[in-house]
């Protein structure tokens, strides 16, 4: 099993770890899992999950508390 690391980036958090369950890099670096981001003009939090086959982040859920995500 591995950890994931939650680091502050700005507006939220960047979610990152060794591997996850469709993708490893090989030269065992971190790889891009979800960012959580808190959107003010909405005042609600979004999580957004790395889609690797297009590279970009895909909103995955909202709420309006960081614990509910």
């Amino acid at each position: 099993y591995v950890a994931p690391e939650v680091r502050p980036c700005a507006g939220g958090y960047h979610v990152v770890a060794p591997c996850c369950s469709r993708r490893v890099d090989a030269d065992g670096g971190l790889i891009d899992i979800a960012r959580i981001e808190y959107d003010e003009a909405e005042r609600r939090w979004n999580l957004y999950y790395k889609d690797h086959a297009s590279d970009s982040w895909s909103l995955f859920i909202h709420a309006s508390r960081l614990d509910r995500l």
